[in-house]
């Protein structure tokens, strides 16, 4: 990534996306104390102005932590994920460091399409609750997250999904749901406009893009969900112990 000058953003704004970049791949780390004004105004060939813009910018956004008299220091720490879980995304991280919450962006009631039909094997036009959230890590968003809830399932779901309940534990505690199998779909696709402005990155970047349906132990699909992360703010783990032929990798054409 490099600064145009000759481009409407500003360059505050294009350097802001830069040292971004540079936080997430971890050239500077968590904790890190940032190199100062004038060391960033030589590394980019920048003003000082636009290097103390961006630093606030950052700041304001929780990706750096300034201590008067110590310098700024890195504030970002990346989630590291369980693929092989039934566990939802925001629940199956490894780093306890982590504070999540959630966030409702829309919840209505809508009839099931083709392929949510398919999944959930109802009916196409029943109806169904679709709850889309914004998650948040450390306050920092980092996942969109949009889940179908059956209707015939759950009849009085609706007024219960808020802020930052976690669903899972509302389906196992007041609907005593089991899980005993996951279908996972991970991909990777472009960000648009919309999930750009909520993950705050640029139209796009990559984001993985998974799509998951639980079953119970009579083999009822019981969930589905579909989410977005961005590529650079995530590390998915798997483990495989002896079911590796359960894992399948298609190519698309």
């Amino acid at each position: 990534m490099v600064l145009v000058e000759t481009s409407s953003r500003p360059l505050y704004e294009q350097l802001k996306l830069i040292v971004l970049h540079d936080i997430e791949v971890g050239i500077y780390k968590h904790g890190q104390r940032l190199p100062s004004e004038m060391e960033l105004s030589a590394r980019y060939q920048v003003s000082r102005i636009t290097v103390r813009r961006t630093i606030s910018e950052l700041a304001k956004d929780g990706y750096l932590i300034s201590q008067q008299g110590k310098g700024t220091f890195v504030n970002y720490i990346k989630g590291e994920y369980k693929y092989l879980s039934f566990d939802s995304i925001s629940d199956s991280t490894t780093n306890p460091k982590l504070k999540r919450t959630n966030r409702i962006l829309s919840k209505d009631i809508v009839p099931a399409n083709g392929t949510v039909s398919g999944y959930l094997r109802i009916e196409p036009e029943a109806g169904l609750i679709r709850l889309k959230r914004l998650m948040f890590e450390n306050d920092k968003p980092y996942m969109i997250d949009t889940a179908f809830f059956r209707l015939d399932l759950y009849p009085d779901i609706f007024d219960l999904l808020t802020d930052n309940i976690s669903t899972f534990a509302l389906l196992h505690q007041r609907y005593g749901i089991s899980f005993a199998k996951a279908d996972k779909a991970l991909s990777v696709v472009r960000a648009g406009l919309e999930e750009a402005e909520f993950l705050g990155c640029v139209p796009g970047d990559p984001l993985f893009s998974t799509s998951k349906i639980i079953y119970q132990d009579d083999g009822i699909p019981v969930h589905y969900s579909h989410y977005l992360v961005h590529g650079d703010r995530c590390i998915y783990t798997l483990t495989v112990q002896g079911g590796a032929d359960d894992i399948k990798i298609h190519y698309k054409d």
